[in-house]
């Protein structure tokens, strides 16, 4: 076991590791986010595979993005001081997670064969909400990412805390009415009448 996770964790197969385990754990937290709602919901149709499926082509493709991205972090600011973790949190909340966020909705929007200007208008209702949930999470995450995990594990370290944030994506891409607001409006503007 301790050789196989050697060579997959060697700059030979990292590339391939970090694609494919984006994909997988994509995979795995919208199973878990699918598994609450079968669980909380009335309408238990069971388990959409498809929409697994389109999370794991997803994760697939954000794997490569962010392996490229974490290699040329650390080569350009190698050091852990205060100072170059300060700028890694920077440059990750400031291009990554944006990146990250816009591959996911327009992805996302092309596999469920949505027309552009729906797939533009989810990403205007929904990448502020995903944005603010990345701001919340990852920067204690990247924190101890950068100052404690060995580069060649940082997007494994990221496709693991990744398998929470996936259940929050999933959450938000699949439900229109992410804080239970719309409810309260339509009894508010009831009463109002």
């Amino acid at each position: 076991m301790t050789q196989i996770l050697r060579t997959m964790f060697s700059q030979k197969y990292l590339f391939y590791t970090n694609s494919l385990g984006g994909g997988v754990l994509m995979c795995l937290g919208d199973t878990i986010q699918q598994t609450i709602e079968l669980y909380t919901k009335v309408d238990k149709r069971g388990y959409d595979l498809k929409r697994v499926a389109h999370m794991g082509i997803i994760g697939l493709v954000m794997g490569p993005p962010q392996h490229f991205f974490y290699k040329y972090l650390d080569k350009y600011l190698p050091k852990r001081s205060g100072k170059s973790i300060a700028l890694k949190l920077c440059f990750d909340q400031a291009i990554i997670s944006p990146v990250c966020i816009i591959i996911f909705l327009y992805g996302m929007g092309i596999l469920e064969a949505k027309p552009k200007d729906e797939i533009k208008e989810e990403i205007r209702d929904k990448f502020l909400v995903i944005y603010t949930t990345d701001c919340l999470l990852w920067p204690p995450c990247q924190f101890i990412n950068f100052t404690y995990i060995s580069p060649q594990y940082r997007v494994m370290y990221v496709n693991l805390i990744t398998i929470v944030y996936d259940i929050m994506l999933s959450y938000i891409k699949y439900n229109d009415d992410v804080f239970g607001l719309r409810g309260e409006e339509i009894v508010h503007h009831v009463e109002k009448d």
